[in-house]
């Protein structure tokens, strides 16, 4: 009869097949033997000795029954031992995302005012959180969720994907915590369109401005300027039917945000909020870097 056994699979590592040549060894039990057991190739359990092959859910159970270890122990254990050697090769993932700190920094500032918990001096934390707030793996994944979100493409080869996309997916986090039950109703600012767009252009400050395009069911939100921006706004509707209109101005603090909102108001009037849309049309040389 077989002895049960009460190794703790804590002590298999490196890998679960040296832990099973340990059982073949104290219940002297040979490979073929163990085969005939679990009606399961020679070859196969050789593989898994030797750590070529990880233990099948099929095999811990056939295990459990010969040597009475629980599968799920076995195969707890197994990934256990998976996810310490993933978490090593994402270490160095790390240092990759930290050198990809550099191309979004200009935005840092800006996202922790917004309080993200992205102050700390140490960079790798930085990499994390960030990581944990655009809900990617890795940070060089950004590229390639702006593309998945379907916004437009920039004109140019040598935009800063990295920059664009970050700018992009903290727009719409500002977005989503507008709270403002006022339907957008784009009849009326269609009708009002002149006289809407003459007034804007009247007043000297954003809050006047927000007050005016209230009624519209528009919120109007200010991006601040920052270091490598190549886009005008960010226009969408939420749940409520509000829409948001997100201003990021090029200009220097405190200049005229009109050309960029003007641009914007166009956009809306012709119908152009199915979703979200970014506008490069006027970008501008520096912003290319």
């Amino acid at each position: 009869m077989i002895k049960a056994q009460t190794i703790e699979m804590e002590h298999i590592y490196p890998h679960l097949g040296h832990s099973l040549k340990s059982l073949l060894e104290e219940n002297k039990m040979s490979q073929r033997e163990l085969s005939a057991r679990t009606a399961v190739s020679s070859s196969y359990i050789s593989s898994v000795i030797k750590g070529d092959r990880p233990i099948s859910p099929g095999f811990a159970c056939k295990l459990e029954q010969v040597f009475a270890i629980s599968a799920e122990k076995i195969m707890f254990h197994q990934v256990e031992r998976e996810l310490k050697l993933i978490k090593e090769e994402n270490y160095d993932l790390v240092e990759k995302d930290t050198k990809i700190l550099s191309k979004i920094r200009p935005m840092l500032s800006l996202m922790i005012k917004s309080e993200l918990p992205l102050d700390q001096i140490d960079e790798e934390q930085i990499v994390l959180n960030l990581r944990r707030f655009f809900k990617v793996s890795s940070l060089a994944n950004l590229p390639a969720l702006y593309r998945a979100r379907a916004y437009p493409e920039p004109p140019s080869t040598r935009a800063n994907l990295y920059l664009l996309a970050t700018w992009a997916l903290h727009c719409e986090i500002l977005i989503s915590a507008v709270e403002s039950e006022v339907p957008f109703c784009l009849e009326k600012i269609v009708a009002d369109k002149y006289s809407l767009q003459w007034n804007l252009s009247q007043y000297e400050t954003t809050q006047e401005q927000k007050e005016l395009l209230h009624p519209y069911g528009i919120t109007l939100l200010l991006y601040p300027p920052f270091e490598g921006s190549i886009v005008n706004g960010f226009v969408k509707q939420t749940a409520t039917g509000n829409l948001v209109l997100l201003v990021s101005s090029r200009e220097k603090a405190g200049e005229n945000i009109m050309p960029a909102l003007r641009h914007l108001l166009a956009h809306i009037i012709n119908g152009d909020i199915s979703g979200t849309f970014i506008d490069f049309k006027t970008a501008k040389t520096p912003a290319d870097k």
